[in-house]
C-alpha cells in the first residue's frame, strides 16, 4: 500500500473510531490476536468495535472498485452474519461522503421522485439505465432504514452487503435475496461497462416493486 493509501486509511479508522466511541463501543484498530473471534483465526481485520450487545469486524478498503474486487470481502460479508452477536461492516475511503453526514442524502420526497423518473424510464424501455438507478434507489433505502432502525452507519454499501443486511433484518426473504443477487451481478457487470446485456422489464418491475415495498417502512 502506498503511504497515501496509508494515510487515508488511519484517517477512516480515526473517524471510525470517534464515531464508534460515541456510542459506547470500545474501539480496536489492528487488534490482537487474542480479539480476534476463533471463525475468523488467521486472519486480522483492520478493526473490531465491542459493544455491549454486539460486536463489529471493521475491514477498510481504499476504493469502491477494490472493495467489489476483495475475496476477503466476500468471505467476512458471508461469515460474519453467521455467527450470533456479531456484524460486518465494510468502509470505502474514497466515496467522499463520510459516515454520518446526511447531508448528501435524499430526503422522502426525492425517493420517490427518484421511484417515479425509473418507473418512467422502465415504461419507456430504457431498462438498462432504469436497473442502474434503481439500484442506487435502493441502496439510498437501505442506508435509511438502517439509520431508523440504528444497526449500522450511513455509508456506501456493496451490492451484496445491502442483500444481507435486508435479509438478516426481516426485510427480505431468502427468496427474493436470491433474485436481488442475480440484479446485483446484472447491475455490477452493467456499471463495469458490459453494455450488451440484456435486460428484462420484468427484472425491473420486481426490483421496482420491492423498493416501493421498502419504502412504506420509510419515515
Amino acid at each position: 500500500m502506498t503511504n497515501g493509501l496509508e494515510t487515508l486509511e488511519r484517517d477512516v479508522l480515526e473517524r471510525l473510531r470517534r464515531q464508534y466511541e460515541s456510542r459506547g463501543y470500545k474501539f480496536l484498530a489492528e487488534p490482537d490476536r487474542a480479539d480476534i473471534p476463533k471463525f475468523l483465526e488467521g486472519y486480522i481485520p483492520d478493526a473490531i468495535a465491542i459493544g455491549t450487545d454486539e460486536k463489529v469486524i471493521i475491514e477498510v478498503k481504499s476504493t469502491e472498485q477494490s472493495a467489489s474486487q476483495s475475496a476477503t470481502v466476500r468471505f467476512l460479508a458471508s461469515e460474519v452474519p453467521k455467527h450470533k452477536g456479531w456484524r460486518f461492516d465494510l468502509v470505502v475511503a474514497d466515496t467522499g461522503t463520510k459516515a454520518g453526514d446526511l447531508s448528501s442524502e435524499p430526503d422522502v420526497q426525492q425517493l420517490r421522485a427518484e421511484l417515479k423518473k425509473i418507473t418512467s424510464l422502465a415504461e419507456s424501455g430504457d431498462h438498462k439505465v432504469a436497473l442502474v438507478l434503481a439500484w442506487a434507489l435502493l441502496e439510498a433505502l437501505t442506508r435509511r432504514l438502517i439509520l431508523n432502525r440504528q444497526i449500522g452507519e450511513p455509508k456506501r454499501y456493496l451490492p451484496r452487503t445491502i442483500i444481507e443486511t435486508l435479509v438478516s433484518e426481516g426485510l427480505a426473504e431468502d427468496e427474493i435475496g436470491d433474485q436481488l443477487l442475480k440484479l446485483a451481478d446484472t447491475r455490477n457487470r452493467l456499471v463495469h461497462g458490459f453494455t450488451r446485456l440484456d435486460v428484462d422489464k420484468k427484472d425491473v418491475d420486481f426490483l421496482v416493486q420491492f423498493i416501493r415495498t421498502l419504502m412504506e417502512g420509510v419515515n
